[in-house]
């Protein structure tokens, strides 16, 4: 809540904590303050009695960490925004070229064929983990083609088809990504906190109409038999027995819990060792690596759905460091946007994008967006802008 009243006039920071404040909501309603009967029958394979009370605090300690690196050396931030921003800003002058327009027209359609192949034609045998990554390819493309208006329509028929794809699945976090980068590219100018805070009952009522139409899905309906029986009924029951919770926080949360179980189980060099073949190996490489992912370790001892909550990363590969690790890193990246970094640099603008429309990911399934994510999207930045540079000097 202090950070939200603090931060309320800062577009980004203000959504950024409004999403964490739901999801984290979505969990102490849920399972500390009330119990839903969501996953409870999950929630009872618990072995260690401090387990739910490590959670908590390490989500709290989270928090306090990030809080403490944005109110902190705001001097030496602003010094150090003076310094570079003459540097950045001669690269996005130096770069309106022939060769990156060809390069962001490639990005619109290597964004085409992935989408297209995924939901339709299933020749390239595009992935849901390659798809997690367009959304680096909506937010460039967003970006750089928001004035020309075919091409605008376009992409939003991309992102129509895209959206309809993860709603039929019953899926809706992955959906949230790419709307978010929409609506900060194109109507960022037209935002402020009252109409954020609309847009954001607004997606919490539609969620949870989604929510429930999954879970007809989860029955062996069909899509329209599914939707035929959604109800008015049905939402009142799911607000009287959920009380607003999103199903995926506490699902998430439960499986950041198992991490925290396992940890218990698992030698302090076994658990350094995952992390750094994490950080050293999974994020340079990716699947084609022989790291064994944390939610496989943990799944051996407890069921779970996949995804976790960050801070039951950090403790299982670091212990009570890990917390503070994850929260200097997370408040740097916050600390940036809170200074309005170069707000005149196009990298700084996209990095805003980026690390708000993949909260969801990296806060509540894996940090992979903060990291390999990071990466690409640094590594794409740099082909449109060395390359083009470069090619313009010669």
């Amino acid at each position: 809540i202090y950070m939200l009243l603090k931060y309320k006039k800062n577009k980004f920071l203000f959504t950024i904590f409004l999403c964490m404040a739901y999801f984290d909501y979505s969990v102490v309603i849920s399972k500390y303050l009330f119990t839903t009967k969501g996953f409870d029958m999950i929630y009872n394979q618990i072995t260690y009695e401090d387990t739910m009370f490590i959670g908590i605090i390490t989500l709290y300690l989270f928090h306090l960490i990030v809080l403490l690196i944005l109110d902190f050396n705001k001097t030496r931030i602003i010094r150090l925004r003076k310094e570079k921003t003459t540097e950045i800003k001669n690269e996005s002058d130096n770069s309106n070229n022939i060769v990156r327009k060809t390069l962001e027209y490639i990005i619109l359609i290597a964004l085409i064929v992935i989408i297209f192949d995924n939901n339709f034609f299933h020749i390239l045998g595009i992935n849901d983990r390659i798809m997690e990554y367009s959304n680096i390819l909506f937010i460039f493309s967003f970006y750089y083609f928001k004035d020309k208006k075919c091409i605008k329509w376009i992409l939003f028929v991309l992102m129509i088809i895209s959206a309809f794809a993860i709603l039929k699945m019953g899926s809706r976090i992955s959906i949230i990504q790419i709307l978010l980068s929409y609506f900060f590219i194109y109507y960022e100018s037209k935002m402020n906190t009252k109409r954020i805070l609309i847009g954001f009952c607004t997606g919490i009522l539609v969620f949870s109409i989604a929510g429930i139409y999954g879970n007809y899905l989860d029955k062996d309906m069909s899509y329209t038999e599914a939707l035929k029986n959604v109800t008015f009924s049905d939402f009142i029951e799911s607000f009287s027995e959920e009380k607003m919770a999103l199903d995926t926080s506490y699902s998430a949360y439960w499986t950041g819990l198992t991490f925290i179980e396992t940890s218990n189980k698992v030698s302090t060099h076994d658990r350094i060792e995952n992390a750094l073949g994490y950080f050293f190996v999974y994020t340079l490489i990716g699947q084609n690596s022989s790291y064994v992912p944390l939610t496989t370790i943990s799944r051996n001892y407890y069921l779970h759905y996949w995804g976790g909550y960050i801070n039951g990363f950090f403790y299982y590969w670091f212990g009570w460091i890990g917390i503070i690790i994850i929260g200097i890193i997370v408040g740097k990246f916050l600390k940036i946007i809170a200074n309005g970094e170069n707000k005149k640099s196009d990298f700084y603008k996209l990095f805003y994008i980026y690390i708000l429309s993949t909260l969801p990911r990296w806060y509540m399934y894996n940090p992979t967006p903060l990291f390999r994510g990071l990466l690409i999207f640094i590594l794409l930045y740099f082909v449109l802008y060395k390359i083009s540079i470069k090619s313009k000097y010669n």
